[in-house]
């Protein structure tokens, strides 16, 4: 937040973050319960580790380019 915004617009945007998280991680908690959902995520789970794995590595090498 810019300097000199009131403290209690800081408040609500951690409100914010917490309900919206809240309720994100309570919608994935209900859908990988389902048991079809469970069963395709473990069968789909290597190939979205290597995936979100990949993507890490993509992230580090810009990083690691941009330092030059």
């Amino acid at each position: 937040m810019p300097a000199g915004t009131p403290f209690f617009y800081g408040l609500i945007a951690i409100a914010v973050m917490l309900v919206v998280s809240t309720v994100y991680y309570a919608c994935l908690i209900g859908l990988i319960t389902h048991p079809a959902i469970a069963a395709g995520y473990i069968r789909a789970k290597k190939k979205i580790d290597v995936g979100v794995g990949l993507i890490f590595v993509g992230f580090g090498t810009k990083l690691l380019l941009s330092q030059r």
